[in-house]
């Protein structure tokens, strides 16, 4: 027997990280964090194993052309699962809310009697911001503009002709407007760079980037302003010490989260520009290495959450 499984406290730590990996793996946002990771670790170890000043694909050694050639496969794999995943939950998040945090758990019957009195600064704490409000609801919309267009972009690069005749069509004369349109699309000579539809896709990514920065910066200032407001309460009940522990750990998870969106936003600038991959914004090692932060800080976080979770904490 290993050493590991006869030391009883490190089985039992191996036992519950397998637990949590495998509960990960029954959320689809949780199991694409993983996947992520893998990819973009390999990604990284390209830039790592290249040579000092050359582009990392320039003179690839058999290794690290294996290793890109692995993110780039995981990479299309992702594409496919969010065409199954991504759409079914932006649609829902758009009809019923289900993205949005809502109000802070109203703290102020909490607080000493003279803070009481004055409850406008409180109320400003519980309830988000007008700009920080809009911003939250828009979110799903965003990625209602990103998925079908993500979709037409994979389509355009793994099977081209779903979207274009190698042939030139031909149209008669007298044919319908929407058949002439039909015909034009898919016309090869004026099909749009599969690479366009790309950075188009990502301009809506890049709103919900930028739009989560707000929210989770509004959210960070609020919860911020609630705790320190709750801790300098001479209330010691049982209540308000629950209601810290929750504040806490949604100002945690709002934190993590700005952290992560900072991670995309100039990837999410690199990729909305039309000529992305012919004259591309960020090198590729500053690109990676930020795009593999945020895969870092994504998959420990669902992992810290799920941990506490199965842990009852």
């Amino acid at each position: 027997m290993s050493s590991t499984f006869q030391n009883p406290t490190a089985a039992t730590k191996f036992l519950q990280t397998m637990r949590v990996l495998d509960s990960m793996n029954a959320s689809s946002a949780d199991l694409d964090k993983g996947i992520k990771l893998l990819g973009y670790t390999c990604s990284l170890l390209t830039v790592f194993l290249s040579p000092l000043g050359r582009d990392t694909m320039s003179s690839p050694t058999s290794l690290t052309k294996g290793l890109f050639s692995m993110h780039n496969n995981i990479s299309i794999a992702r594409y496919a699962l969010r065409i199954v995943n991504g759409m079914p939950s932006s649609i829902k998040a758009a009809v019923d809310g289900s993205w949005e945090y809502g109000d802070l758990d109203d703290y102020e019957h909490l607080l000493d009697e003279e803070k009481r009195s004055d409850g406008s600064a409180t109320k400003k704490n519980i309830t988000a911001s007008p700009v920080a409000s809009l911003a939250e609801k828009s979110l799903p919309y965003s990625m209602l503009g990103y998925y079908p267009l993500e979709a037409l972009a994979y389509f355009g690069w793994m099977a081209p002709g779903m979207l274009y005749d190698e042939k030139p069509p031909t149209c008669h004369i007298n044919a319908s407007p929407l058949t002439k349109l039909w015909t034009y699309i898919r016309d090869k000579e004026n099909h749009a760079n599969t690479n366009l539809v790309s950075a188009a896709s990502c301009c809506f990514w890049l709103w919900y980037i930028i739009a989560d920065i707000i929210v989770q910066s509004d959210r960070v200032k609020r919860l911020t302003a609630a705790i320190n407001e709750l801790e300098s309460s001479s209330n010691d009940s049982k209540e308000k010490d629950e209601m810290l522990v929750n504040l806490n750990e949604q100002l945690t998870d709002s934190k993590i989260m700005l952290t992560r969106e900072c991670f995309f936003l100039l990837p999410g600038v690199h990729w909305s520009l039309p000529n992305w991959d012919k004259k591309p914004l960020l090198p590729r090692w500053l690109l990676t290495s930020l795009m593999f932060g945020e895969a870092v800080t994504g998959f420990a976080h669902s992992y810290m959450k799920k941990d506490r979770a199965m842990l009852g904490k």
